[in-house]
């Protein structure tokens, strides 16, 4: 589960992003689309520690501007991420996952990932579909990509924090 969780954040990018005229970025954000049903990022972007708390007036305001960073400026974040996405999955790879999992079985795949379905419920097809898949070329370049955005995280947040903090100082 922590493996798929791992994969399922490296795939989430918005599709309002600047990046929208790339071909690869496109292909990303229709991949990411496949993926909601199985981790919604965004959702996750809203975590309890971002919460006020009484009588701490000077974090409260750091907060507020990161969940404002966090609402509007999200693309920011995942525009960090995508040159690791570039280093380990071609467009043809990225095409090739997604087309492979928007399929009947890709869906089961997702569904059996998440624990929502049992071995017991698949037919032998979307077993062998199952299995081709997590041994695919494919799987094994998102698995880079996951190690690599865990060693890169704190770097990352660091920096879209960074931004988020610049970027109000400036609107100031």
């Amino acid at each position: 589960m922590k493996r798929n969780f791992i994969i399922a954040l490296c795939l989430i990018l918005n599709t309002n992003s600047a990046f929208a005229i790339d071909e690869y970025f496109d292909e990303f954000s229709s991949f990411k689309e496949t993926f909601k049903a199985f981790y919604n990022f965004e959702e996750a972007l809203n975590p309890d520690f971002l919460k006020d708390e009484p009588n701490k007036p000077e974090l409260n305001k750091h907060r507020a501007i990161l969940r404002g960073c966090i609402t509007n400026d999200i693309n920011h974040l995942y525009s960090l991420f995508l040159p690791v996405f570039k280093k380990h999955l071609t467009l043809t790879e990225l095409k090739s996952l997604r087309h492979n999992l928007e399929t009947d079985a890709g869906r089961k795949y997702i569904q059996f990932s998440n624990g929502e379905i049992k071995e017991s419920s698949l037919t032998e097809d979307e077993i062998i579909f199952i299995n081709s898949s997590f041994n695919s070329s494919e799987m094994e370049s998102l698995v880079l990509v996951s190690e690599e955005l865990i060693t890169n995280i704190v770097v990352m947040t660091n920096e879209f924090i960074d931004f988020c903090i610049n970027k109000n100082a400036v609107a100031k």
